[in-house]
């Protein structure tokens, strides 16, 4: 299997975390659109919300940091930080392009 250069391997953690947001969104966009005939009470409503940060932190926390750990317990400091670093630039350069694009198409 042919190893992945850390730059594509930061590109593809950060095209997940921005896939899994938008499928979180999506699910949140189709709640609010839906008529539901009896709203839940509110503590439900809190306890929902805060139970889906905490999975979303497991998940996107596993997404962005689970190979440089992998990394880092082979003793490949470097190359960790580098995988990490890659991946936020990548996050920072999707999220500054979709404010663009919001700004471009959706004004």
């Amino acid at each position: 299997m042919k190893k992945l250069s850390f730059p594509l391997t930061g590109f593809l953690q950060a095209l997940g975390v921005v896939g899994y947001i938008a499928l979180v969104g999506s699910f949140i966009h189709l709640l609010e659109s839906t008529n539901v005939s009896q709203t839940p009470p509110a503590f439900i409503g809190i306890m929902l919300m805060l139970l889906l940060l905490v999975f979303s932190a497991g998940i996107t926390g596993t997404l962005v940091f689970g190979y440089p750990v992998y990394l880092a317990l082979q003793k490949q400091w470097k190359e960790a930080v580098l995988v990490t670093a890659y991946t936020f630039a990548s996050l920072f350069l999707m999220g500054f392009l979709l404010v663009i694009s919001m700004f471009l198409f959706w004004s």
